[in-house]
């Protein structure tokens, strides 16, 4: 669909559906986030060098190389091995031809969800997520009238309908919200976490962490986290599958934003209870490889006795007492059980449920040492 986008933004289709040029046009400077740049023609490659999509542009004037994604991820530190294959590139063959390159720029396009685009951002792609693409689509709805046109505009917004239906989109806009108000940790937590894994890789692994630190350390502020966080566009990782003994959970967790020895962090995580699946909101202290048992459930312990003693009326023990390399050391007495369903459909709940996660990130600060 990118290709067939893309290839109304030359001219040669202007006489064809006037507007469909003007989309194609305005979809390619989208991807390349050039909002000046002159389109005269449009070529289409498709897996050249093992990229999706690569578009060349007056002859080669622009070159933008399109990785395009829906509900897979990144894998095999692929954006930092397509840029260095291509970003010294003086000349591509297209046709046998070879075609000269002038500016190279690269774009990582996401239809499905997403919680962090780090290694996007940090490699230099422009990225585009869903909810980018559906703006720009919005504004040619209803004035072109092409099948395959409608056909994309309507999988698209259907797309969107059931992403948005999920409790992920709930998790998104807690994970803005939270983002919003915690900027500054939340870059020092992501930056911590990816100097470890400086530590612990080799290899292309190695780089493209020190890429990721480099990026944060050097390119993002509290404005630029900011400007992100608005547009649904995360550099921290906020949501995983939780391996254990039991068969695992997804979890979407926030916080490490004070710690030494050990991480402490929210999290909302499913359970079994009888065959059924629940969920709940608890406090957890993470990072324990290497102690023993006996100094885990000391730091356990320790952390649950602080927090409910400091705040009883918040905090209550959880089911059972786990010892491992992470463990909950407390939950919040009113969510010992969530629904996602009633929380999206009620403005009231929602809003005491982002009130009371950023009170307890306030506390994680204030006690999680």
């Amino acid at each position: 669909m990118i290709s067939w986008l893309a290839k109304w933004g030359a001219e040669e289709y202007s006489n064809t559906n006037p507007r469909l040029n003007e989309l194609g046009k305005d979809f390619i400077k989208l991807l390349a986030d050039n909002d000046e740049m002159e389109i005269k023609s449009v070529k289409v490659l498709r897996q050249y060098n093992n990229i999706d999509v690569v578009l060349l542009i007056n002859g080669g004037e622009y070159v933008i190389c399109v990785e395009d994604k829906v509900d897979s991820g990144i894998h095999s530190n692929q954006l930092y091995k397509y840029k260095e294959e291509m970003k010294d590139q003086a000349e591509i063959i297209m046709d046998d031809e070879k075609q000269e390159v002038d500016k190279v720029s690269f774009c990582y396009f996401k239809t499905g969800d997403q919680n962090t685009f780090l290694s996007p951002l940090a490699h230099g792609y422009n990225t585009v997520n869903r909810e980018s693409l559906l703006e720009l689509l919005n504004c040619y709805s209803d004035k072109i009238d092409n099948d395959v046109f409608n056909n994309y505009y309507n999988y698209i917004v259907k797309l969107n309908e059931d992403k948005e239906a999920s409790w992920y989109s709930l998790y998104k806009e807690l994970t803005k919200e939270l983002t919003l108000t915690f900027p500054e940790k939340e870059i020092e937590a992501t930056k911590k976490s990816w100097k470890r894994k400086v530590d612990n890789y080799s290899g292309t692994n190695k780089i493209d962490a020190k890429q990721k630190v480099s990026y944060l350390e050097n390119s993002i502020d509290e404005n630029k986290i900011t400007e992100l966080a608005k547009d649904n566009i995360f550099i921290k990782r906020h949501f995983s599958y939780v391996p254990n003994q039991s068969g695992g959970f997804s979890a979407f967790y926030w916080g490490n934003y004070n710690k030494e020895n050990c991480d402490t962090y929210l999290q909302i995580g499913d359970y079994t209870h009888n065959g059924e699946t629940k969920y709940r909101l608890m406090l957890r202290v993470g990072s324990l490889e290497g102690k023993d048992t006996n100094e885990k459930k000391e730091i356990r312990n320790s952390l649950y006795e602080r927090f409910t003693e400091e705040y009883p009326e918040y905090y209550v023990k959880p089911t059972r007492f786990s010892v491992g390399n992470s463990m909950a050391f407390a939950v919040l007495k009113d969510y010992q059980e969530i629904n996602f369903e009633e929380l999206q459909n009620n403005d009231e709940k929602n809003d005491k449920l982002v009130n009371d996660l950023k009170r307890t990130l306030s506390h994680l600060d204030e006690l999680g040492e």
